[in-house]
């Protein structure tokens, strides 16, 4: 069990990290827009918990939850893809026990960028009024215990978040300069080398010291053209129009593959989204083509490690 999920069940009530419900009715638009606000605000402030069948004191609530229990994640990505347009999938539903009593938990991970609702999420109520749960170009974040729509403090927050983030990576690099031997020579080079046709290309010797750094002569724009929700659109167009393939089929097939540690899939530069290759979208084809199952086993998979 996973730390958030025990802060969650240990928690008496709601905070920054977690969210309680006493039910949600898998065929209510107003359940399904209020969650979505909630799982996006707590994917904006770093992840959380969503613990269902619990009262604001966050005790059992003695609700039936089987039937989200039983509900694929791939349901809330594509819910939370309709109304961002996110890629953003990193959603697991989970079993709990508090007190003897069966919850259901939805654990969302962290998001950047922050997801921001391109569409209106709206409603009826029991009295016919229509309602707001969010509205598009908002973005949510949690504070304290509720989901309010985020201010300027907060937009910067989590950017500089990423900052310092990118800021270690720097740090650490540093330190390797620090620390190389005494006697080494240190080369600033750009992230491709250009061939050596073009009157700005960088002179490097070539050596055959298997310990010396190792550089490709590579278009990265080139050779990984697609960003994630590219990379998506790009995969289900080539498959057959009675297959689905979604953002959750895409984070199966990364978590189960291995693919962010595959040079030849995908990249991520310093500053930006991860990239794509063409030769990983004619992977996932070709591996379809080979094997109708392929994304049915990613996906049972997944659930077994996520779990």
């Amino acid at each position: 069990m996973g730390r958030l999920l025990n802060k969650a069940l240990s928690a008496k009530r709601r905070s920054k990290y977690v969210e309680f419900r006493a039910g949600f009715d898998i065929g209510s638009s107003r359940d399904w827009c209020e969650l979505l606000r909630d799982l996006a605000a707590m994917a904006n402030s770093g992840g959380g918990v969503v613990l269902i069948g619990v009262d604001a004191d966050g005790r059992p609530a003695n609700s039936d939850v089987s039937t989200i229990l039983g509900m694929d994640p791939v349901m809330v990505a594509d819910k939370m893809h309709h109304y961002t347009d996110s890629p953003f999938a990193d959603f697991h539903i989970l079993e709990a026990l508090k007190d003897g009593v069966k919850l259901a938990a939805i654990e969302v991970g962290a998001a950047f960028p922050p997801v921001v609702f391109t569409k209106t999420g709206g409603y009826t109520d029991d009295e016919l009024w229509e309602k707001t749960a969010f509205l598009a170009g908002t973005v949510y974040f949690r504070r304290g215990g509720k989901s309010v729509t985020g201010s300027s403090a907060e937009l910067r927050k989590a950017l500089e978040s990423q900052l310092e983030s990118v800021r270690k990576g720097w740090l650490a690099d540093v330190q390797k300069v620090v620390k190389a031997p005494a006697g080494s020579k240190i080369a600033v080079l750009p992230p491709t080398i250009q061939h050596a046709d073009s009157p700005d290309a960088l002179p490097i010797q070539i050596i055959d010291d298997p310990n010396a750094p190792t550089y490709r002569v590579v278009d990265i724009d080139r050779t990984h053209p697609f960003r994630a929700k590219e990379a998506i659109m790009e995969i289900a167009k080539r498959l057959p129009e009675d297959v689905v393939f979604n953002s959750f089929d895409f984070l199966s097939l990364r978590k189960v593959h291995d693919i962010d540690d595959r040079e030849e899939f995908t990249h991520e530069p310093k500053f930006g989204s991860r990239q794509y290759s063409q030769g990983f979208v004619d992977w996932v084809v070709r591996e379809y083509n080979k094997d109708h199952t392929f994304l049915t086993k990613a996906r049972k998979k997944y659930r077994e490690i996520s779990g």
